[in-house]
């Protein structure tokens, strides 16, 4: 089901209620762009280390934007029997609470791609009627100024307000020409819904207004300030008209804070049911859901790590699954997600069977038509999720039953790990540990005239594999096991060169001083709030 602004409000409920007695699900982004720069420093490299590559993509996470999200819901019938709910959300954050709104980067590349691929994505169906969001911790701060905003009113009202004196002949002219056009509008008897529209003005002459016809009219009238243009607006009230009014002015901003959390409602009711969420090469996707709709991606990979596994305990990686699960290792020629749901869907595969629940027939029968459409990648996703995890636990002896087998611990192994592109090394957001890629060929040549190229730094050595610039002075050079005796470690004249070990082992040294530091302010931190605490407790308890 597509899913935008417009029937948002209405589709809403049914998600919830589908995630709460859902088995597990299976998401998916589509986003604006993959990589926020073209420095050789950003780009991802086999040489990376766990927090290399967490720095680099959460980069990637903080300038594009998520703009499809793709949930399917799937609920267990039986033995290897499922249904399956498939909803593709259109998001775009709208600005909100007097704001300019985001600022993201859009990548051509990206952008071309997603016109083409499958049915081409509608980017006017994006930034016209996609959902939009704010953050758990922006909805609390509009709350917050909201209730400090009608704390003041009401001050307001029990203080009289110092009076503006008029002096300037126009502000004269302007109140009695105004005062006059309320006086022939109350002439003709408005009723209750008669509105009377002022021409916009500034907030001054709006002041004199507000000033002027109350002490002209008293509280008989009420005014309001309108937007869409600026204006002003009067109505013939009751006192308890007033209050009633008043009551559901309030009523309504809190309704609007409410609903501009728009789409993370859908994320928090993932989050909060902590059901089993699967994605496809889903780190970039996991780094994106919790920058977009939990809180800003710490600067420490440490504390993102500890984020996922409060907030998103039970996420799998289909990607990581099919390459690193020992039955299927060397099994798939490919483990692209489209080529990846074709090869389970075929023997040894296939014994899951799921049913689509799909009102319109939208994702019945196809595949290419569909492609990268975020709905139809999360369905599959998760199709392939069942055929896998159906074989594995197959052949640990499981057989599938309706008490969900996928959350068999034999799967725990494979739970929050995440494949990493061009790397040998995993992210496990179970392990704080910072691991380094295994690289004994590997060489760091640093100090060399920046001038250089590519075949001068291959003129250092006897013989070269690879080399990864970082900067225009220091590359990364891989050379042939049989040519290692041959290396000059050291100081040249126009080049140092020395193991990438030692490189990895300075910087491990500089992040543990760092982390020291941070563990230190973080205490003193925890002293200083824990003292706040206790001085705000007693005066609490004085004034009770």
């Amino acid at each position: 089901m597509e899913v935008t602004r417009e029937n948002f409000k209405e589709v809403l409920p049914r998600v919830l209620q589908e995630i709460e007695r859902c088995s597990f699900c299976s998401v998916d982004f589509e986003l604006t762009g993959l990589h926020p720069s073209f420095s050789p420093l950003d780009a991802i490299s086999p040489f990376d280390d766990i927090e290399d590559r967490y720095t680099k993509l959460r980069k990637s996470a903080q300038s594009f934007q998520p703009i499809q999200f793709g949930l399917s819901l799937f609920v267990s019938t039986g033995e290897n029997s499922y249904d399956a709910s498939v909803y593709n959300f259109y998001i775009f954050p709208r600005p909100f609470g007097g704001q300019n709104g985001k600022v993201f980067l859009v990548e051509a590349s990206s952008v071309e791609f997603l016109c083409n691929a499958g049915g081409g994505m509608d980017f006017n169906k994006v930034f016209r009627q996609g959902i939009s969001y704010i953050l758990g911790r922006e909805e609390k701060f509009y709350m917050e100024r909201l209730e400090k905003n009608l704390e003041r009113q009401q001050r307001r009202k029990q203080t009289p307000r110092q009076e503006v004196k008029i002096s300037d002949a126009r502000d004269t002219a302007f109140v009695a020409h105004s005062l006059n056009i309320v006086e022939e509008w109350l002439k003709k008897g408005p009723g209750p819904t008669d509105v009377l529209h002022f021409d916009p003005c500034n907030s001054y002459l709006r002041r004199l207004l507000y000033q002027e016809v109350e002490k002209r009219f008293g509280e008989a009238l009420l005014l309001q300030t309108e937007k869409n243009p600026l204006h002003m607006t009067v109505r013939v009230v009751t006192a308890e008209q007033r209050l009633e009014q008043e009551s559901n002015t309030s009523a309504q901003k809190m309704d609007e804070i409410r609903e501009a959390a728009g789409f993370r409602r859908v994320v928090d009711a993932l989050r909060e049911s902590k059901k089993l969420i699967v994605g496809h090469n889903m780190f970039l996707d996991v780094l994106h859901l919790y920058h977009h709709f939990v809180d800003p991606l710490p600067e420490s990979c440490v504390k993102f790590k500890k984020g996922v596994q409060e907030h998103f305990p039970n996420l799998l990686d289909t990607k990581f699954f099919a390459n690193h699960c020992p039955p299927f290792e060397g099994v798939f020629s490919a483990t692209n997600l489209g080529d990846l749901y074709q090869a389970t869907k075929e023997a040894p595969f296939g014994h899951v069977t799921v049913e689509l629940t799909d009102e319109r027939g939208h994702y019945s029968g196809a595949h290419s038509e569909l492609g990268h459409e975020a709905g139809f990648d999360a369905y599959i996703t998760g199709s392939v999720f069942l055929q896998l995890s159906c074989k594995y636990l197959e052949t640990r002896g499981v057989r599938g039953s309706d008490e969900f087998p996928h959350y068999h611990p034999a799967l725990q192994p494979f739970s929050n790990c995440f494949f990493l592109m061009r790397s040998k090394l995993l992210f496990d957001t179970k392990s704080l540990e910072n691991v380094s890629p295994e690289v004994e060929n590997a060489f760091i040549v640093t100090d060399f005239d920046a001038s250089c190229t590519t075949s001068d730094v291959k003129d250092f050595f006897p013989a070269v594999q690879r080399v990864h610039w970082l900067d225009e002075t220091s590359a990364i050079v891989t050379v042939p096991p049989a040519v290692l005796d041959k290396i000059e470690i050291g100081a040249n004249n126009d080049r140092t060169i020395k193991p990438f070990s030692e490189r990895k082992c300075g910087e491990k040294r500089k992040r543990e001083d760092e982390d020291d530091m941070d563990l230190e302010e973080g205490e003193i931190r925890e002293s200083k709030r824990q003292k706040t605490s206790e001085s705000e407790s007693g005066f609490s308890c004085a004034i009770c």
